[in-house]
């Protein structure tokens, strides 16, 4: 099962993904975010693993059409508590510092 809590401040949008990202739920993602990033041109984007339990590599493929949406918008992507290891998300400490790292 996976839950999303999206908050969207300052031209960011937070995603804070709960429970598990994986073949059975990463579509939710996908037609949650997707759409969303296109069709308002969100050009920053955090995603909070806090409480993300698990994720497999169907779910990594999901947060990577997320990251290339917002580079297609010349756009940046950083995560909170990378505790997964993925690669080329930039980590922050929390959302505070991604805040005033993309603050416009």
């Amino acid at each position: 099962m996976l839950n999303l809590n999206l908050e969207y401040v300052n031209g960011i949008l937070f995603v804070r993904l709960i429970g598990s990202l994986n073949k059975l739920t990463c579509n939710k993602l996908i037609n949650t975010i997707i759409p969303m990033i296109s069709n308002n041109g969100v050009k920053n984007l955090v995603y909070n693993f806090d409480e993300l339990d698990s994720i497999d590599r169907y779910g990594f493929k999901a947060l990577l059409l997320g990251y290339n949406k917002i580079l297609d918008n010349n756009g940046n992507v950083l995560v909170v508590n990378n505790k997964f290891k993925l690669e080329y998300f930039k980590e922050v400490n929390n959302e505070l510092s991604a805040l005033k790292i993309l603050k416009i």
